[in-house]
C-alpha cells in the first residue's frame, strides 16, 4: 500500500513529466514538494526498492502507476492468503 507521501511524490513525478517532458531529480520534487532532499530521497529509495520507481544518481522515473501498485498488491495479498479470482 502507498503512503500519502508516496503517493504525492508519484503523481508530482507524473505531472512533472507531462509538464516538462522529462524525468524529474530528487532536488526538483524537492522543491516542488517544499520538502527536504533527505525526505524526498528517502522515500524514492524506497519506492525504488519495491520496483514502483527507478532511481539513477540524478533521474526519478515511474515504473508502475499507483493503480498498478494497488492492483499488484491485491494480487499478492489474494496469492498469500490462497483466495482465488474468477477469470
Amino acid at each position: 500500500m502507498l503512503t500519502s507521501k508516496e503517493k504525492q511524490v508519484i503523481d508530482f513525478v507524473q505531472d512533472f513529466i507531462k509538464t516538462e517532458k522529462y524525468n524529474p531529480s530528487i532536488k526538483q520534487i524537492a522543491n516542488g514538494l517544499n520538502k527536504h532532499r533527505t525526505t524526498i530521497s528517502k522515500i524514492t529509495t524506497n519506492l525504488a526498492d519495491r520496483n514502483i520507481l527507478s532511481k539513477t544518481h540524478k533521474v526519478i522515473q515511474i515504473l508502475q502507476t499507483p493503480s498498478q501498485v494497488m492492483q499488484s498488491e491485491k494480487m499478492n495479498d489474494n496469492w498469500k492468503t490462497g483466495a482465488s479470482s474468477a477469470i
